[in-house]
């Protein structure tokens, strides 16, 4: 795939969170308009890759919740489970489903198509290195920033919470 040179990369990402914090997802439509007209990139190809990045992503930040509550105080537990393995549960099975669902494809039509494409591209992603890392490097630092600012959100309300419970609730 093409790479986006990092200014660039960096205006359409402000501006798309700007646009988004007015009307949801018009940072999103934007970004994809802008995407097309000033490097060729297919509207489908946007959205399959910010679906795909989004798994990616969401899959880093169970895993680095899962490493912490493990190291940290692996005795936690929800509902009488441990925390972590609770993470771990869930992140075997959003790791799953795209491998499950691309099962389906024949059964589904076209949407099923779609589905595969995502699946396709996900897979893209997370064999190239470089991309990978670059995935795990932002994710680290939203998973870190967010964490902070949700820590900062219980103190303000008076309900203090522990390192692990803030990871929880990122």
């Amino acid at each position: 795939g093409q790479c986006i040179p990092f200014k660039p990369w960096v205006r359409l990402f402000v501006i798309g969170r700007f646009l988004n914090m007015f009307v949801p997802q018009l940072g999103n439509v934007w970004r994809s308009v802008e995407l097309k007209r000033e490097f060729a990139v297919s509207y489908t190809r946007y959205v399959t890759t910010l679906v795909a990045l989004a798994w990616i992503s969401t899959v880093l930040n169970l895993l680095l919740a899962a490493v912490m509550i493990a190291v940290l105080s692996p005795e936690y537990q929800l509902f009488g489970v441990h925390a972590w393995g609770l993470l771990v549960a869930g992140l075997v099975l959003i790791c799953a489903a795209p491998f499950a669902g691309s099962r389906l494809v024949p059964l589904v039509g076209e949407r099923a198509r779609r589905f595969q494409e995502v699946l396709e591209v996900s897979l893209e992603l997370a064999a190239d290195i470089k991309c990978l890392v670059q995935v795990l490097a932002l994710s680290l630092l939203v998973f870190v920033g967010g964490s902070i600012a949700l820590w900062c959100c219980f103190e303000m309300i008076d309900a203090p919470a522990q390192l692990i419970e803030v990871a929880l609730f990122f």
